[in-house]
């Protein structure tokens, strides 16, 4: 029976022997190894755990199927089998389960279990190279509500203001303007003749366009 034991508890996780324990596979999440650029795969082992708890019904009905024996009958069996086994154990016996674990008695009285399954990983290690991805747009979760990794670099850069300067040449070009009028009022005078201009005008004289004839 130990290997349809050993199929359920690969199956289901988890396995319960009356006054034995309760058997159960951990999972060890996947680890990178950032100095060798890889990541394990997950990895697996094997925990015992004393119960008194009854195993569910699904159990029977599965181990029914599998032994192809009445409800009843499996039952009878397999409770026979725990109580076998525990008294095996306690008598000093150790029962080496194959592939799950050696199951021995303790100091105190009590049933030890050394699993064969420490974290034993399924799958090969893989090789990781990290990728930086200049500009790449991802949701960000701000509050209630999602908004891009490109509005949220918008929202925090500060507003750079510009610092252009395009009133210095203006106002030095109009202190030498007024420092040119300054100087011009001072070597001709402060009224008015001065901005106009000093020249004589002399009228021209016209060529006469017609001559009177004395008829006497």
């Amino acid at each position: 029976m130990y290997r349809e034991l050993y199929d359920y508890l690969i199956l289901h996780k988890q396995l319960n022997i009356p006054g034995v324990g309760l058997f159960a596979i951990e999972r060890k999440p996947s680890q990178t190894d950032i100095t060798q650029r890889i990541i394990s795969s997950p990895a697996y082992t094997i925990t015992m755990q004393a119960t008194s708890a009854p195993p569910a019904k699904r159990f029977f009905n599965w181990l029914s199927e599998r032994l192809e024996l009445s409800y009843p009958d499996t039952i009878v069996q397999y409770n026979g089998f725990a109580i076998e086994l525990r008294n095996r154990i306690l008598s000093g016996t150790k029962v080496n389960w194959k592939e799950v674990g050696v199951l021995s008695r303790g100091m105190g009285g009590e049933i030890k279990f050394d699993s064969q399954f420490k974290e034993r990983s399924i799958d090969q290690p893989i090789t990781a190279v990290r990728v930086i991805r200049d500009k790449a747009v991802h949701s960000v979760r701000v509050g209630e509500q999602h908004k891009t990794s490109r509005e949220m670099t918008e929202w925090l850069q500060p507003v750079v203001r510009s610092t252009s300067r395009w009133w210095v040449p203006a106002t030095i070009v109009g202190a030498l303007l007024f420092i040119i009028i300054v100087f011009y009022f001072i070597q001709n005078g402060f009224h008015l003749s001065s901005t106009a201009n000093q020249g004589n005008l002399t009228p021209s004289q016209e060529n006469a366009t017609h001559r009177i004839i004395n008829s006497e």
